[in-house]
């Protein structure tokens, strides 16, 4: 079963009089529970086409079939995402104000959750990630490994079945991008997520189900 369909897809953005094409008739298919990677050079819609995938951007033409449904059409807003993808940022976005554990609920909040019946999920996916020690913390005083993690922890709040990294490594050292990136292959083969990664790191190629190329709006696989 297919989770992610694209077909045809291009997209352009309009800056002044001239239009710009950042993907052009791009087509991909990703299943349920598979893990992959795209690679590319920066400013090739490596960004955009995980923006188009999680429903906060609309493709200019083709069609995007996420989780068997069209994220563009009904009322699908902020709650819809919030349940079926988890969106793991590459500078992380973690709210300063909050601590770890309340950004991580405040997720489960946009997904209509109670506080009651998602903080000892919050718990539980702390522990896991090995930063239950750090839920009172504020984002300034964490280490970037610290603040990626608690990045995953709010994607993965709501169990999404997809998850969309964004360069998530990039900000860490070697040891910390590689346990990163065994957590998330990790996720995918024990938790069953369809997980895609956009990466720079040609260390990450095919040591997944897949990998991509994106370039020059072309989209090829390894």
């Amino acid at each position: 079963m297919s989770a992610i369909t694209l077909s045809n897809v291009s997209k352009e953005y309009t800056d002044g009089l001239v239009n710009r094409t950042v993907i052009k008739n791009l087509s991909i298919e990703v299943s349920s529970n598979q893990f992959i990677t795209i690679h590319g050079p920066s400013g090739n819609g490596k960004s955009t086409l995980l923006k188009m995938i999680s429903g906060l951007i609309q493709p200019t033409s083709g069609t995007c079939v996420i989780l068997g449904a069209n994220p563009y059409k009904g009322q699908k807003g902020v709650k819809w995402r919030a349940k079926n993808i988890g969106y793991i940022f590459q500078n992380h976005y973690l709210l300063p104000e909050l601590t770890a554990l309340e950004n991580v609920l405040y997720m489960g909040a946009l997904a209509g959750w109670k506080k009651k019946i998602i903080l000892p999920r919050a718990k539980q996916i702390f522990d896991y990630l090995s930063i239950s020690k750090q839920h009172n913390s504020l984002p300034e005083t964490l280490s970037g490994g610290e603040r990626q993690r608690v990045a995953i922890a709010r994607a993965i709040i709501n169990d999404p079945p997809i998850l969309l990294a964004d360069e998530p490594t990039a900000s860490l050292d070697r040891d910390r991008a590689d346990e990163l990136f065994d957590l998330l292959l990790e996720m995918s083969k024990k938790q069953g997520k369809t997980v895609v990664m956009v990466t720079h790191d040609e260390r990450y190629r095919n040591k997944g189900d897949a990998s991509y190329l994106l370039s020059g709006q072309i989209l090829e696989k390894y």
